[in-house]
């Protein structure tokens, strides 16, 4: 899915190569792949935290990057949203 004209079509990276959930050294790992040009340009970064704020669930959308302009990152929500449904859909019984 594209999310507009002139961008090519959007690549969902995953995260987690191996199995580890800390999300510190998860977010080190992508700052590294960045910086080292390991996922290619990035323009928009979309990230959403669920945390646990004064014993409420807590949920916060950070948007990053030059084209982090509301649509773009909605469509870039959609389509993250679209790729997990088709990963955990397709994905084998265990």
């Amino acid at each position: 899915m594209s999310c507009d004209d002139e961008s090519p079509k959007l690549k969902v990276v995953p995260l987690f190569e191996s199995d580890y959930r800390d999300p510190v050294e998860g977010l080190r790992s992508v700052a590294n792949d960045i910086e080292q040009g390991d996922i290619g340009e990035v323009r928009t970064i979309v990230l959403v935290t669920h945390s646990d704020l004064d014993d409420k669930s807590h949920v916060e959308i950070w948007a990053l990057g030059r084209e982090a302009t509301d649509e773009k990152c909605l469509a870039v929500l959609q389509t993250g949203l679209n790729e997990m449904t088709n990963l955990v859909m397709l994905r084998p019984p265990k």
